[in-house]
């Protein structure tokens, strides 16, 4: 019982929220840090080359709460690398697809060139990136002020 007379309600749970603020921020460091670094990486050291359509595959996903069915049109083109091998790879899905034997513009790493996308970028998705960075900094700043200030 004499336990009770110390005990202070939320003593403990400001540290608490500190130190789950600094995991939070760290999520929103990282992955965002990761995401950017591979789309800045492909889009100003990508390979842009042209490819010739082969195929395009369609798949089938079905939403089993909602039931609702979607059908992904998803192009496999063929292209000549740097290093003069060629290359098929399956792109991502187009909301139109091109026809089998058309020209796509695809960019990838010269050192993987598996990497291929198409050449549709817009820098969006770093901006995107970088929003989450700088919120995740702040956040951590402010876990790190106040867990400096509890200890």
């Amino acid at each position: 019982m004499s336990d009770m007379n110390h005990f202070v309600p939320g003593h403990g749970s400001e540290s608490n929220v500190a130190r789950l603020m600094v995991l939070m921020s760290l999520f929103l460091i990282i992955v965002p840090g990761i995401i950017a670094i591979n789309s800045a990486r492909l889009h100003f050291g990508g390979i842009v080359t042209q490819s010739t359509v082969l195929e395009v595959n369609s798949v089938t996903f079905t939403d089993e709460a909602t039931e609702e069915t979607w059908v992904d049109q998803i192009p496999k083109v063929s292209f000549t690398a740097e290093n003069g091998k060629e290359y098929q790879v399956d792109l991502l899905p187009y909301i139109k697809p091109p026809a089998v034997g058309d020209q796509v513009e695809i960019i990838y790493l010269g050192s993987d060139p598996t990497t291929a996308l198409p050449n549709a970028f817009d820098r969006t998705p770093l901006y995107v990136c970088i929003f989450f960075i700088v919120i995740g900094l702040i956040i951590f700043m402010r876990a790190a002020k106040a867990l400096r200030q509890r200890y």
